[in-house]
């Protein structure tokens, strides 16, 4: 075991502990179940631990959790707002999810939030940020192979959800506008502050040139030109443009959409059909367009068939949940976000998420030992996705094509 995960094993087990004498434990023990992969956590490294104690009955009680401890190395730290990410992260586990849900007391709403882990401890101390979770897997959750698309019935699962916490949102700042406000008082813009490193800016200006270059030399030519004259500015002018954006119809949003963000729940052994979704990784959720949600999470996952042929299908499933869940919670979405707006919008703001996604695209495909690490890096973030060197360029090529096809036609 390296020194600094033996250093952060004795942190997470003080965490633990303390966890556990929070939730009235005795006589506990506690054992490491498995330390995360190369890979499985970029601005953490991720513990899955045991625990079994007595709890105030004398009864016997097991716990599984996953524990995040933010990485230590300082130049990860000076290139990215680490602090800054596992502050959000803590904020929405602590008082956003339960504001929401305060909020939906007494509503006659059919749905719940319940697509999040259960977090039972949050730690923000000097250089060091953590957060311990349930460990999902236990409940039958998986991740799904990033390597391939969500088919339709993923994807619709994902954004119903989506369009229930984004529901809650709206109506939440269209009946309490005061105390929404005050929810949102320092809620700046993590994925602004994040794009604005100088190596994700080379990172995303040279993706996007790369992208345009592929597109060449596979004979889509045609496609290679309409996104050219797209992104006729910086792709970095573009983002901070759309990003410091100050949105009417905004909502706090998850802001990190990719597919290792989402683990799926699935019955009798049938993997097309997710039965559940949990939603990961709330480091840089931000208040923009529910567009901006739809629309990364779209580019990050599908294949061509969702984003070209099912594509309006989709657009209009996720409003239809977005409008039921409004009008559940009291609220007129036609005065709020009308079907029109919503395409509006993403015709103004998926270019962020085509230029945010284009730019970890080959991190996205990537398997096996290609996939970036931060442990030891001595450079900026960006520069880790910059040097991904992937085997699988047909998986490449299909996404790519998918997502230009997708944002040259609207």
């Amino acid at each position: 075991m390296a020194v600094n995960d033996k250093e952060n094993e004795d942190i997470v087990k003080l965490w633990i502990r303390e966890c556990l004498t929070d939730n009235h434990m005795s006589e506990y023990e506690v054992s490491f179940a498995k330390i995360s992969e190369k890979g499985q956590g970029y601005l953490s490294d991720i513990f899955f631990v045991k625990a079994t104690g007595l709890n105030e009955r004398r009864e016997k009680q097991e716990f599984d959790f996953v524990v995040k401890i933010s990485k230590k190395n300082e130049t990860l730290r000076k290139s990215f707002p680490l602090r800054e990410s596992f502050h959000r992260e803590i904020y929405i586990y602590n008082e956003v999810i339960p504001t929401f849900k305060l909020f939906m007391n007494g509503k006659e709403a059919k749905f719940k939030l319940d697509f999040m882990p259960e977090c039972y401890k949050t730690i923000f101390e000097d250089e060091t940020e953590g957060i311990i979770l349930e460990n999902l897997k236990i409940r039958g959750f998986q991740l799904h192979c990033n390597t391939k698309p969500l088919n339709l019935e993923h994807i619709k699962l994902v954004l119903l959800n989506m369009a229930h916490f984004h529901a809650v949102s709206f109506a939440f700042r269209d009946q309490n506008e005061y105390e929404f406000n005050k929810l949102i008082m320092d809620f700046n813009s993590l994925l602004s502050i994040t794009v604005e490193e100088q190596s994700m800016q080379t990172l995303f200006r040279t993706e996007m040139f790369t992208a345009i270059e592929f597109l060449k030399e596979i004979d889509e030519s045609e496609l290679a030109k309409q996104l050219q004259e797209r992104i006729q500015d910086d792709p970095n002018a573009i983002l901070k443009s759309i990003y410091n954006k100050d949105i009417k119809q905004s909502v706090i949003l998850h802001g990190d959409t990719w597919i290792n963000n989402y683990m799926f729940r699935y019955e009798d052994g049938d993997l097309t059909t997710p039965a559940a979704v949990a939603f990961l990784d709330w480091q840089i959720s931000s208040l923009h367009s529910p567009a901006l949600d739809v629309s990364q999470f779209l580019y990050a996952v599908s294949s061509e068939e969702a984003l070209v042929t099912h594509f309006e299908d989709l657009m209009v499933f996720y409003h239809s949940k977005l409008s039921s869940c409004l009008r559940e919670l009291g609220s007129d979405p036609e005065n709020i976000f009308p079907y029109s707006l919503l395409i509006e919008h993403w015709k103004k703001y998926s270019v962020a998420s085509l230029i945010f996604v284009l730019g970890f695209l080959k991190t996205i495909v990537s398997e096996g030992d290609e996939v970036p690490a931060t442990e030891d890096i001595t450079c900026g973030l960006g520069d880790v996705f910059s040097n991904v060197k992937i085997t699988n360029m047909n998986a490449y090529k299909s996404r790519l094509v998918a997502i230009v096809k997708n944002f040259c036609s609207l």
